[in-house]
């Protein structure tokens, strides 16, 4: 008698254990803030700004951007090392259809590079980065893609 009461303790334990655990991974992953878009780091020269526009491919999604700022270590043949020395993320701002959202990233005197990251809800997203010149108005790099079909690979 004594075996079939632990017997049934353990099984409602289990049982309840294991349904505890299903439910609060759906939670996470419905809320999940994701990176989208990432322009990896690039050292910018005197003039130049980073410009990334975002924004989103039909329904409402929101998006923040991030700003990663290096410092240059030690370079050995011609190879240097750089560490992030700050980053800063923006307040997350909702885009409807029609919408779209930029951010300019303007290096700072101590850093030796930069980099910008998008955050969203949704991967269905479309992103562009530029590096732009000021001093002769012109666009230096561009990029632009949809990145929905990378972020499910």
């Amino acid at each position: 008698m004594k075996r079939r009461i632990t017997l049934s303790i353990a099984l409602v334990l289990s049982i309840g254990l294991v349904s505890l655990m299903s439910s609060d991974s759906t939670a996470k992953a419905q809320n999940q803030v994701r990176v989208v878009a990432d322009t990896n780091m690039i050292t910018l020269g005197q003039d130049q700004i980073i410009r990334i526009t975002a924004s989103p491919a039909g329904g409402n999604y929101t998006f923040a951007f991030r700003r990663i700022d290096y410092t240059q270590g030690n370079c050995i043949g011609g190879v240097c090392k750089h560490a992030i020395s700050s980053q800063t993320t923006s307040p997350p701002i909702l885009l409807g259809s029609g919408e779209a959202a930029s951010f300019d990233i303007t290096p700072m005197s101590n850093s030796s590079g930069v980099r910008g990251v998008v955050l969203s809800n949704s991967s269905k997203v479309k992103v562009t980065a530029i590096v732009f010149d000021t001093a002769t108005q012109r666009i230096v790099t561009y990029t632009g893609t949809t990145f929905d079909d990378q972020a499910s690979q």
